[in-house]
């Protein structure tokens, strides 16, 4: 894997090069090394015959006390700085021109050099990528490796306040959330059992459930894009009272996924019973799903479907389908799922036994919020699937 990894950081394209440094970096992932000390550089990466000015902007990325680079031929600023432990530097990236030149001149191996070598150099080079999602990646993946989270938090929050679209900004705080929880603390909130208000029971009732760090997005809001995108199009009955269902959209390790889910569980469990209805259609995005399945489990109404869209498929946290009427659960999903990827999760339930009940649908290649999108819904025909069962 790391040799092909290696080659991919090199000249493949954006999203490709951000998959290869998730993969190299789960790879390199080694419980027992030497965590390293604040400002200090791996030994086995060595820079003495980069370019100067190169070598110094990397040596600032790692924290290491160097005089303030000159601004070197090929590279860019983003327009911010890095707050790092020594202070502030200016956030340098090499041009997308320069970047495969410098990265593949960084992947001949010098004397007593192996392939990991390598491909920590390359890691590090990644965190000077010209493009947000293999920079985020690149980070994330050498502190996997070397466990550095002075070097990546940086690079990481760079990335989240500089991100301009929605990708971008859900990589890089799945990423940060791993390396430094306190980082994206301003992103997630509390959990809603409380502000469930007793309604009288409806014939039908839809509930879009949304993803980790998502609770104040607008899309599944009344009034919001896809919301309204649903109601207008494919289910009417979607919930549009000012009480809508929201969980705190936090993220972490595992052990903390399950104490997270499990609380945003026993809250929707709370907030369907208080809005009950004959008909219920869960659709939820990302580890909103992961939410619907600990529910299914722990006393969740009776559902006419699950409608998952962008799943993090969890072998230890698969849905109770026996609490779904229809036995049908839909994958709207992308074949290549960088925030899946970079969480370790699958993108469908294939090869669990949920699989059975499963009727999946690739709506792009690399995308997480794709799945969510009304024009995507439109063009892929996604609505006359979903309704073919618990139809509006």
């Amino acid at each position: 894997m790391e040799k092909q990894a290696i080659h991919k950081l090199v000249n493949a394209r954006p999203n490709d090069r951000a998959l290869a440094a998730i993969e190299l970096g789960y790879e390199l992932k080694a419980p027992a090394r030497k965590v390293l000390a604040a400002g200090t550089m791996p030994p086995p990466v060595d820079f003495a015959d980069f370019p100067v000015n190169v070598k110094r902007i990397l040596n600032r990325l790692h924290g290491v006390n160097d005089a303030e680079p000159e601004r070197a031929v090929g590279m860019r600023e983003t327009g911010r700085s890095l707050d790092t432990s020594l202070g502030a530097v200016r956030d340098l990236v090499l041009t997308a021109q320069n970047r495969k030149r410098v990265a593949k001149s960084a992947r001949v191996k010098k004397s007593g050099e192996d392939d990991e070598d390598v491909a920590l150099r390359q890691l590090a080079l990644g965190m000077l990528d010209p493009s947000i999602a293999p920079r985020v990646c690149a980070a994330h993946a050498y502190w996997q490796a070397t466990g550095a989270a002075d070097v990546a938090t940086p690079v990481l929050a760079a990335a989240l306040e500089g991100a301009q679209d929605e990708e971008d900004h859900l990589l890089a705080a799945h990423a940060l959330a791993l390396v430094d929880a306190t980082k994206v603390s301003h992103l997630v909130g509390d959990d809603v059992t409380s502000r469930a208000t007793p309604a009288a029971k409806k014939t039908s009732i839809t509930v879009i459930i949304h993803g980790t760090f998502a609770r104040n997005n607008e899309w599944h809001q009344p009034g919001g894009s896809f919301h309204t995108y649903i109601k207008d199009q494919v289910y009417p009955d979607v919930y549009s009272g000012s009480d809508f269902y929201r969980w705190s959209g936090a993220y972490g390790t595992e052990r903390m996924l399950r104490r997270i889910w499990k609380t945003a569980a026993e809250s929707l469990v709370a907030w369907v019973k208080a809005h009950p209805a004959d008909i219920i259609r869960l659709m939820a995005h990302s580890h909103g799903n992961n939410v619907v399945n600990w529910a299914t489990r722990i006393g969740l109404p009776t559902s006419c479907t699950l409608i998952q869209m962008s799943p993090p498929v969890r072998d230890w946290n698969l849905p109770d389908m026996n609490t779904v009427s229809s036995k049908t659960l839909y994958s709207i999903y992308a074949s290549r799922d960088l925030v899946i990827a970079l969480d370790r999760g699958a993108v469908t339930y294939a090869g669990t036994g949920t699989a059975a009940f499963e009727k999946k649908k690739r709506v792009a290649r690399f995308s997480h919020s794709a799945s969510r999108e009304g024009r995507v819904w439109d063009r892929q025909k996604v609505d006359r699937l979903v309704t073919r069962v618990c139809p509006p």
